[in-house]
């Protein structure tokens, strides 16, 4: 199986406020992301840019505002791609992981894991990218299937992401790789749903808004 270790990124990222003069954007970290603060260039800001209390993502240089978006809320959302190297398919990710030890309660390192990475664009605007665990293997039939020995968090937001895209009951033959079959066939599903944001990343996904889901059945009442 293809796999890449994931490697540490160099951009300054967490939540910030943003005020705006004519000319800059001046950002001030929270307290629990850094405190820094950043004098930025307008041209160097993403289009659209308002004042308030977003998710940052700023280069190492603190001279480019990357990206924005919104910290807190329920929003609509479709899924975009999954993450993978510039001319690259996509493909499971290691990465390490740690444990509290209860005797002594330090973090200590635990078993790495494989994940994924997919990219979900909220409001048609925000790009935001969520980490699920790589959790895929072969059943008797040659097709896909996701074991688990007991119904963590982790998974059950895996699960729920691929209810959420129409993909979860389909059957997808199994190779070493699944996400290259897997990114076509979400895509071709192309559904549209919920996330709850939590802390400038999402938390959750449920069915969309009761108004979206009367509008798509309309949609396929007249087809």
């Amino acid at each position: 199986m293809e796999v890449t270790k994931v490697k540490g990124t160099s951009s300054i990222y967490g939540l910030a406020q943003v005020r705006l003069t004519k000319k800059a954007a001046l950002i001030k970290m929270d307290k629990d992301s850094g405190g820094k603060e950043f004098e930025i260039e307008r041209e160097n800001c993403p289009d659209g840019l308002e004042a308030g209390h977003w998710s940052v993502t700023i280069n190492a240089a603190g001279d480019k505002l990357f990206a924005y978006k919104p910290i807190l809320g329920t929003f609509k959302a479709k899924f975009l791609r999954f993450a993978a190297a510039k001319d690259a398919e996509p493909a499971p990710e290691w990465k390490e992981s740690t444990y509290v030890d209860p005797a002594t309660g330090k973090r200590k390192p635990g078993q790495p894991k494989q994940i994924f990475n997919a990219i979900i664009l909220v409001e048609g605007q925000y790009e935001y990218l969520v980490q699920l665990p790589y959790r895929f293997d072969e059943n008797d039939e040659g097709n896909t299937f996701i074991p688990y020995k007991k119904m963590g968090t982790w998974i059950q937001k895996l699960l729920d992401f691929l209810e959420m895209t129409g993909v979860k009951d389909k059957a997808i033959p199994y190779t070493e790789n699944i996400l290259p079959a897997l990114q076509e066939m979400i895509t071709d599903e192309d559904k549209e749903f919920t996330v709850a944001v939590k802390n400038g990343w999402i938390d959750a996904f449920s069915p969309p808004y009761i108004g979206a889901a009367k509008k798509a059945k309309a949609k396929a009442k007249k087809k």
